[in-house]
């Protein structure tokens, strides 16, 4: 197996959060005040590298798992909408078991081959598993995954 670089992982996960069904757009780039996501956008997982842990193990051989952000943009509201309003909700939830079920059947990071991982965690709604981000006046209902990628270098 190859020894991926983070850039090549999260290049990986953008792709597959592609093909989860109802997700508009999948990148790496957050939307700027200037340029938000439109509404024929939505939703749209934004994809981040996060920090490393680093395990020696046997002869030159070392372990690493890296925390990547998978970060649900379900919809833009207002900026005065009330993130406990119904639907907000309805945007985030059908979600909540879609993207971790995807990577369940993928748990390598396999497309077209056989994977850029040893194994990975399947995606956690971190804090309340429902948040708000705002942009240019007006909030995306959200909810921020966390995901582990385990690869061997050497």
């Amino acid at each position: 197996m190859a020894q991926p670089t983070p850039s090549q992982i999260k290049d990986r996960l953008v792709t597959m959060c592609a093909a989860i069904s109802g997700i508009v757009t999948s990148t790496d780039k957050f939307p700027e005040d200037s340029h938000p996501f439109l509404a024929t956008e939505l939703p749209a997982i934004v994809v981040t590298i996060g920090p490393a842990n680093n395990t020696a193990v046997a002869g030159n051989l070392m372990v690493q798992q890296r925390e990547f952000g998978l970060i649900l943009l379900a919809k833009r509201f207002p900026e005065d909408w009330k993130l406990t309003n119904q639907a907000t909700w309805e945007a985030v939830e059908p979600f909540m078991l879609s993207i971790p079920l995807h990577f369940k059947r993928n748990s390598r990071l396999e497309h077209n081959d056989s994977g850029l991982a040893v194994a990975i965690t399947l995606p956690s709604e971190q804090g309340n598993g429902l948040t708000a981000f705002a942009f240019d006046k007006g909030l995306y209902a959200a909810t921020v995954f966390s995901l582990q990628v385990r690869t061997n270098h050497s």
